[in-house]
């Protein structure tokens, strides 16, 4: 019914919620991640049990590459700036386009122009958080090749539903959290009302639908487009800031809005061109 760059989209949307909920908890990252994808695993519980799933090679990298994901981009966001933890991620799509241009031996300059602009984009995006902490700008660095590789491997697998891959995904991130810090129990036993209430939040429409609607869309479209579009995380996010918590975007962060936006603009119309150039033949 809806295109795999809408899903993704749609995704994008729920996943720019992360940069303003966040701020409002007191608790460590990794009790943050294994509390929200425990409960985006639980929403999806009946889809999956529902289901049935065939495991491969992709099946497996695309869980631990998932979780590995999650895990970087939520420390990342303790330890540096928001703008670096959320922008590293987004350099996925510059290791999706060298994997496909080693792979396939042959540069396409057009769809290296979009990736550039966006590029200078996240530069611009990462100038603005600050020099921040090394240890988080290498995590957040290492989230990008993550997602790349968690993109790349979600839309190779086969024969698992999304939404149950999306289950199996949270769960075994959720696991590998509280096997990094099992005392993260203790830390519960203070946790505010309200702050329930934001985990709730982040876990149903954060990471549960965006992962979901993120997973539908790889099967329509290809890692490099998802990867790309899912970019408005970075857009939207600032926004959601600035008319929640009066936070305004630095003239770093708004260029790098520009660009990006400049950058998807191009890729949308390159991917408009080629669909027409396929339905002619």
């Amino acid at each position: 019914m809806f295109s795999g760059t809408f899903l993704v989209f749609l995704g994008a949307i729920c996943w720019s919620l992360n940069a303003p909920l966040i701020k409002y908890l007191s608790i460590d990252s990794m009790t943050v991640n294994c509390l929200r994808c425990l409960m985006a695993g639980i929403i999806f519980l009946p889809r999956c049990m529902k289901s049935r799933i065939r495991k491969d090679r992709y099946f497996y990298i695309q869980i631990i590459s998932f979780s590995l994901n999650c895990i970087l981009v939520c420390s990342a966001l303790k330890m540096t700036g928001s703008a670096i933890a959320v922008g590293m991620q987004y350099t996925a799509a510059f290791w999706l386009f060298l994997f496909e241009t080693i792979r396939n031996r042959k540069i396409e300059y057009r769809k290296a122009l979009p990736i550039v602009i966006i590029f200078f984009g996240i530069v611009a995006f990462m100038c603005s958080g600050g020099s921040g902490k090394a240890k988080g700008n290498i995590l957040a660095f290492l989230s990008g090749i993550c997602f790349a590789i968690m993109s790349f491997s979600g839309s190779r697998v086969e024969s698992s539903e999304p939404l149950a891959l999306t289950c199996i995904d949270c769960f075994t991130a959720a696991f590998i959290s509280f096997l990094i810090r099992p005392t993260m129990i203790m830390s519960l036993l203070g946790i505010k009302t309200y702050e329930i209430i934001v985990i709730v939040v982040l876990g149903v429409v954060q990471t549960g639908l965006g992962y979901g609607l993120y997973n539908k869309g790889l099967r329509k479209t290809s890692p490099r487009n998802a990867s790309l579009t899912a970019i408005w995380e970075m857009i939207l996010g600032p926004v959601w800031v600035s008319l929640f918590l009066n936070e305004y975007p630095k003239k770093s962060e708004l260029i790098g809005m520009l660009l990006v936006i400049s950058g998807l603009l191009v890729n949308a119309m390159i991917e408009t061109a080629d669909s027409k150039k396929r339905k002619m033949v």
